[in-house]
C-alpha cells in the first residue's frame, strides 16, 4: 500500500469519525419506535378522510405516512388483547391462548420481539396499555387482596366507588394470584396500565375497582395527569435516556378507547386548528357555551371534560343526533393522539437520530362506532373489514421512506398483503438484529417490502385466520370467507375488487368457497382448535361415552307457555360456582377446551328438547341457537334427546378464549309447553389434551343455591322471578339424588 493510499484511508475515517459524531452516518442498530393506537379507525386518519362533516385533523400521523410507506392491507384482529400477542409474537392469538376475545396472560417462556431487542443490547420501554397479563406484586409491598365483592362508598365521579388517591394500595378484589409485570418480559422500563382502558384523568377502572397504574414494579396509583401526557412524558424521556442508542420503544397508546375523556385545553386547540388549518369557523365558541345537563357548568369552563353516557358532558344528551358536538369531540380526541405521536416524534429529530430510527404505527383494531371505518363494512367485534383492516406505515428516514425506489418518485404504498403477527420477524430483519422466536405464524417480509412485492404470494396460499364469537373468518390477498356452520353462514367478497364488502359471490364462486372453507377446517384440526360454531372432530374427543354414577343432578320444571323467542326469554338458572384453577395461565379457557357433560331425559317427561348446561360469562349464556354445535353438528338449544338414555356431550368452547371460570348455567327454553325432568351428571371442562381443566360439577360439593336469569336480569330466588310479567314456568327444582341406576 503506497503512501498516498495510506492518507486517503486516514482522511476517510476521519470524515466518518467526523459525520458519526455529527449523527449523520446511520446506525448498525437503528432504533425502533411502535406506536401502537387503539381503536383507531381506517377514516380516522386525515390522509384517509376528506369528509368535511366528519373531520380529522392529524398532522404528525399524516406526516408519517405521507414520508414512509403505507401498509395498505394490513390486518389485524378485532380486538385489543389479541392483536396485541400476536404483534409482539408473531404468532396467532388462538396459539398463545390470548383470545379471540380480551383479557388472559401472555405465556412468558414464548420468545417476543422486546426479549430480542434486548438480547440484541437494546434498552427496551413500554409505555401506556399492556393488556396481556395480570400486574405483579408491588415491587414496595403496596399490594393486597381483598373480597370480590368489597363495598365502596359512594363517590361523586365514579357513583358506586370511592377514589382515594391517597391510599396508594393496589387492591386485587378479585383475589387472583399476582402475575409477573410488564418488565418480566423483555422490557427495561415500563409506566402503563394493565387493563383495557380507564378514566384518561386519574386511570380508575370499574374492573379492578381502583386505580391502574404502574411504574416498573412499583404501583403508582397517586400519579396526577392525562393519561395520554403521561403515556408521552415517559416515552420522551426514555428516548432522551437512552439517545446514545440503540432503544426499542413500544407506545401502546390509551387514545382512542373509551372513554371519551378530553381536556379542555386539547379541545380549544384542535377547534382552533380547525379554523386557521382547515378554515372551519367558530368550533370553540360554539362548544365553549355547551352545558352540562348534569351539573350545568359550561364546557368552557371545566378542564377535565367527561362525555360518555351518564358523566358531565355525555355527548349522547347534549348531541343526541350526533350531529355535531360528538364528532367535534371524537375528532379532537384523535388530535390528542396525533399530538402523542408527534412529541415523540419530534424529540427524536431533535436527538439527530430521525435517520437512525424505525417508526411503525398501526392500530390494533378498527374504530368503535364513535369512530371512522369507511369505506369498509363493520368496525370493531367484527370480522368484516372495518374491524380488521387498519392504517399501518413503517417509516425509516433516508432507508425505507417515499425516496425509496421501487417507491420513488411519489408512490409510497405497499400494496401487498400483510398482517400484524408479521411485524416481530419483519422488525427484528429491518434492523439486522437476530429472530429468536420460532415456530412463528408471522412472516419477515422485509425482503418484499424493499422490492414491493407480494409478502404472502398468491390466491390460496399463507392466508391469515381468525375466530369470533359465532363466526370465523379466512383472508387471503384477494379472498375473503367469513363462516359459521352452526349459523349456516357462508360470505366470500373478492376484496381486491369488492373491499367494501357489498357482494357475496359464495353462490357464484362456488369453488372458491368449497378451498377457503377446506382451509379454514383444515386449521381448526390441525390445531385441534374447539369453537362451538363447528362440530368437533370426534377423534379428538377423550371422554366419548356417558358415566353416571353416585350423586347426580336432577331438573324438574313446569313450563306454561311458549317461550317464542328462547335466546331472549329462555330461562337460565345458576346451579354452580364450578371449581378453581390452581395455576394463573390455566385460570383462562383455551382454544381447545370442550364443554363435556352427560344428560338423561325420564319417560315422564313431556319435554325433550332445550334443557342443556351452557356456561356464560357476565351472566350471559354462550350456546345460544347461534352455536353449541355438539359432537354429531347439532346445536345444544336444537337437540332432540332420548328418552330413558345417558348421552354425552360434547361442545367446543375455545371461541370464548381466554374467559375466567365461567358462570354455570342451566337453560330450559322449550319452545312448547310441559313438564321437564332430566338428570345430569360429569359436567366438566376439558383441555385439548384430555386433563381436566375444571369440574362443573360432579356431585353435592359442585351444588350451589339456583338464581335465575330471565329477559338478561337475575333473580335472587324464584319467587322474585315469578314475579316478573311473562315469566313462563310455574315451579323450577333443581336438586342433589343418587343415581336411578343405584
Amino acid at each position: 500500500m503506497n503512501r498516498n493510499t495510506v492518507l486517503t484511508l486516514m482522511i476517510m475515517g476521519l470524515a466518518v469519525g467526523a459525520a458519526q459524531a455529527e449523527g449523520l452516518v446511520k446506525s448498525t442498530q437503528p432504533n425502533v419506535v411502535i406506536f401502537y393506537a387503539d381503536d383507531f379507525g381506517w377514516g380516522d386518519l386525515r390522509r384517509h378522510n376528506t369528509n368535511p362533516d366528519h373531520f380529522r385533523y392529524t398532522p404528525n400521523l399524516d406526516r408519517l405516512f405521507n414520508e414512509g410507506i403505507e401498509l395498505k392491507n394490513y390486518m389485524t384482529h378485532a380486538v385489543c388483547s389479541p392483536s396485541r400477542a400476536g404483534l409482539l409474537t408473531g404468532r396467532h392469538y388462538a396459539r398463545v391462548g390470548a383470545g379471540p376475545r380480551t383479557g388472559g396472560t401472555l405465556p412468558n417462556d414464548i420468545r417476543n420481539i422486546a426479549k430480542d431487542f434486548q438480547a440484541a443490547g437494546y434498552r427496551t420501554g413500554a409505555f401506556g396499555k399492556w393488556h396481556n397479563s395480570l400486574p405483579n406484586f408491588p415491587a414496595d409491598g403496596n399490594g393486597a387482596r381483598v373480597d370480590y365483592n368489597i363495598a365502596g362508598r359512594p363517590n361523586a365521579l365514579h357513583g358506586e366507588k370511592t377514589l382515594d388517591l391517597t391510599n396508594n394500595i393496589f387492591e386485587n378484589h378479585k383475589g387472583w394470584k399476582w402475575g409477573e409485570g410488564v418488565n418480566a418480559y423483555g422490557f427495561d422500563r415500563w409506566v402503563g396500565y394493565y387493563n383495557g382502558g380507564g378514566d384518561l384523568f386519574d386511570r380508575y377502572v370499574n374492573w379492578h375497582h381502583d386505580v391502574d397504574w404502574w411504574h416498573d414494579r412499583n404501583y403508582r396509583g397517586d400519579e396526577t395527569g392525562y393519561t395520554t401526557d403521561l403515556i408521552t412524558k415517559y416515552a420522551v424521556q426514555f428516548i432522551e435516556d437512552n439517545a446514545s442508542g440503540p432503544f426499542f420503544c413500544y407506545i401502546p397508546e390509551e387514545a382512542v378507547h373509551n372513554p371519551l375523556h378530553l381536556k379542555r385545553s386539547d379541545l380549544r386547540e384542535f377547534c382552533e386548528k380547525l379554523d386557521s388549518e382547515l378554515g372551519i369557523k367558530g368550533q370553540w365558541e360554539y362548544v365553549s357555551h355547551l352545558a352540562s345537563p348534569k351539573t350545568g357548568r359550561r364546557l368552557g369552563d371545566v378542564a377535565e371534560l367527561r362525555c360518555e353516557k351518564g358523566q358531565e358532558f355525555d355527548v349522547s344528551r347534549i348531541d343526541p343526533d350526533q350531529s355535531h358536538y360528538a364528532h367535534l369531540a371524537y375528532a379532537a380526541y384523535v388530535y390528542s393522539l396525533d399530538k402523542s405521536i408527534g412529541a415523540v416524534i419530534d424529540k427524536v429529530e431533535q436527538l439527530g437520530k430521525l435517520e437512525d430510527t424505525v417508526f411503525m404505527f398501526a392500530s390494533d383494531n378498527g374504530a368503535t362506532s364513535k369512530g371512522i371505518n369507511l369505506p369498509f363494512k363493520g368496525g370493531k367485534h367484527s370480522l368484516w373489514e372495518g374491524g380488521v383492516h387498519v392504517p399501518a406505515a413503517l417509516w425509516w428516514p433516508g432507508t425505507f421512506d417515499r425516496n425509496t425506489a421501487p417507491y420513488a418518485p411519489g408512490n409510497n404504498i405497499y400494496d401487498g398483503f400483510i398482517g400484524y403477527i408479521d411485524m416481530y420477524p419483519t422488525l427484528m430483519s429491518m434492523t439486522g438484529q437476530s429472530c429468536l422466536g420460532t415456530d412463528l405464524d408471522g412472516m419477515d417480509c422485509w425482503s418484499h417490502l424493499k422490492a414491493r412485492t407480494e409478502c404472502r404470494p398468491g390466491t390460496m396460499t399463507d392466508p391469515l385466520f381468525w375466530m369470533w364469537l359465532d363466526y370465523g373468518s379466512v383472508r387471503t390477498h384477494q379472498w375473503k370467507l367469513i363462516y359459521s356452520e352452526s349459523q349456516n353462514r357462508m360470505e366470500l367478497y373478492d376484496v381486491v375488487a369488492d373491499i367494501e364488502e357489498t357482494d357475496n359471490l359464495a353462490s357464484s364462486q362456488p369453488g372458491i368457497c368449497a378451498t377457503l372453507t377446506q382451509t379454514y377446517r383444515e386449521w381448526i384440526k390441525k390445531n385441534d382448535y374447539a369453537m362451538s360454531y363447528m362440530t368437533i372432530d370426534k377423534s379428538n374427543i377423550r371422554y366419548p361415552d356417558p358415566a353416571p354414577a353416585g350423586e347426580v343432578l336432577e331438573i324438574r320444571a313446569t313450563q306454561t307457555r311458549p317461550i317464542k323467542n328462547p335466546d331472549r326469554d329462555g330461562v337460565f338458572v345458576r346451579f354452580s360456582n364450578g371449581s378453581a384453577w390452581d395455576q394463573e395461565y390455566d385460570a383462562y379457557v383455551h382454544p381447545g377446551d370442550r364443554v363435556e357433560f352427560d344428560i338423561f331425559v325420564c319417560e315422564d317427561s313431556d319435554i325433550v328438547q332445550g334443557c342443556f348446561y351452557t356456561p356464560g360469562d357476565g351472566w350471559n349464556p354462550f350456546y345460544k341457537s347461534t352455536n353449541g354445535l355438539n359432537q354429531d353438528g347439532v346445536a345444544l338449544a336444537d337437540l332432540t334427546l332420548p328418552r330413558g338414555v345417558w348421552t354425552r356431550q360434547v361442545v367446543g368452547i375455545g371461541n370464548y378464549c381466554p374467559g375466567i371460570m365461567p358462570v354455570n348455567l342451566i337453560a330450559l327454553r322449550s319452545r312448547t309447553p310441559g313438564t321437564y325432568h332430566i338428570y345430569m351428571d360429569n359436567m366438566i371442562i376439558v383441555k385439548k389434551d384430555g386433563s381436566i381443566r375444571s369440574v362443573i360439577w360432579q356431585s353435592q360439593s359442585d351444588f350451589a343455591p339456583p338464581l335465575y336469569r330471565y329477559k338478561n336480569v337475575n333473580h335472587n330466588t324464584l319467587d322474585r322471578a315469578k314475579a316478573v310479567d311473562g315469566f313462563p314456568f310455574k315451579d323450577i327444582q333443581l336438586r342433589v339424588v343418587t343415581h336411578p341406576g343405584g
